[in-house]
């Protein structure tokens, strides 16, 4: 019987799985039923974390992203999230599907104050002001579809964000609005918006 420590999880110590969270100590008791020595022993140490972070609809995004470790992805199933949220560096949000994975915020929606190192696709962001608002920083936005908003995505403060591969449209402003900044623009389709 392999017990992992105060009710952790994990998948199998035995096999060549991956994925899995374990910290502490591991106990493993070996009981031989033919009349032999009964023996356990303790290991300890601590396993590789799960490269990600999963989150449900009724959890936070954001406490998920702040939460993470440089590296990590936060992983979003499907649902709509009523949040607003702030990207960090080399942290990368990822939704489950841009037509089912849905940010419905205020104001501005995504913010990414300066980041670098990390990609934000998968979602629809809708409801504000400003759907996504990058100043400075690298990020990647892709597969994602902003509609809904004023303007879709804000881009300033000398950015060179990648953006690519999204649907921009619906919003009451301009689509993409570039301001002192060099992003790369790739494969977006940019439709019924007022301007761009």
């Amino acid at each position: 019987i392999i017990a992992p420590p105060n009710g952790q999880r994990f998948i199998s110590i035995l096999t060549d799985e991956t994925e899995f969270a374990l910290a502490g100590k591991i106990e493993i008791f070996a009981n031989n039923d033919f009349g032999g020595a009964t023996f356990s022993t303790t290991l300890h140490g601590t396993a590789a974390p799960i490269p990600f972070y999963q989150v449900a609809p009724g959890e936070s995004i954001q406490a998920a992203i702040d939460a993470a470790s440089p590296g990590q992805t936060v992983s979003v199933n499907a649902g709509t999230y009523p949040e607003n949220l702030i990207m960090r560096d080399d942290v990368s949000v990822r939704g489950e599907d841009p037509c089912t994975t849905i940010i419905s915020g205020s104001g501005t929606v995504i913010s990414f104050p300066n980041v670098t190192d990390m990609t934000f696709s998968g979602f629809t962001v809708t409801g504000g002001t400003t759907g996504l608002a990058v100043a400075n920083g690298n990020p990647i936005i892709e597969n994602n579809k902003v509609h809904g908003n004023t303007t879709g995505i804000d881009v300033d403060s000398g950015s060179i964000a990648i953006i690519c591969g999204n649907s921009i449209y619906d919003n009451t402003g301009t689509g993409i609005d570039v301001a002192k900044a060099s992003p790369i623009l790739t494969n977006n389709r940019l439709f019924r918006n007022d301007t761009g």
